[in-house]
């Protein structure tokens, strides 16, 4: 076993197992709203998003209980960025997937900014193998920033052309 985490850096890496579920739980809720709006395609597409996170926050936790710790989760948040920007008004129509992504684009910033923070911390106090394991992370929010920003893109060049998301959902689903 690879020695225990410092206790600073241990409450860092609990914060973003706690973050990745709130990610998720974000990421969910938006997907049922999607879902109620008859978005299928991209209410598949944000309940693979919860997937995902899920998978991230159980990996963190498993890095910390390798390394002799016991993960704590906490209370579940309401999914705050949602707040008034979607809801399940039909009035919204297809405007709904472009908010969506909106939220998608913060709820992955924020996972970006605390996943560098982690990795940054790991690197200061000189804990080589969580730098190591965080390291990928970060490298893969990248990714999912420019994809979502690209899903923008077009969103925004459909400008609500009703054939257009028609197909952008249904690729989604994909």
């Amino acid at each position: 076993m690879t020695a225990k985490l410092d206790s600073k850096l241990f409450t860092d890496l609990e914060d973003q197992v706690n973050q990745e579920i709130h990610a998720a739980h974000n990421y969910h809720q938006v997907a049922l709203h999607l879902d109620a709006l008859s978005f299928p395609g991209a209410a598949q597409w944000f309940k693979r998003q919860h997937a995902e996170e899920m998978e991230h926050a159980d990996s963190l936790a498993s890095h910390a209980i390798d390394r002799g710790h016991m993960v704590k989760l906490r209370t579940i948040r309401e999914p705050t960025i949602l707040s008034a920007s979607l809801t399940d008004d039909p009035s919204l129509g297809s405007s709904a997937i472009q908010i969506a992504f909106e939220i998608a684009e913060q709820v992955e910033q924020v996972n970006t900014d605390a996943l560098t923070k982690l990795f940054r911390a790991a690197r200061n106090t000189g804990d080589h193998p969580l730098e190591a394991f965080v390291a990928p992370f970060v490298s893969q929010q990248v990714d999912e920033l420019a994809d979502i920003r690209e899903k923008l893109d077009i969103l925004r060049r459909l400008d609500g052309d009703e054939g257009g998301l028609y197909q952008f959902d249904l690729n989604l689903g994909k």
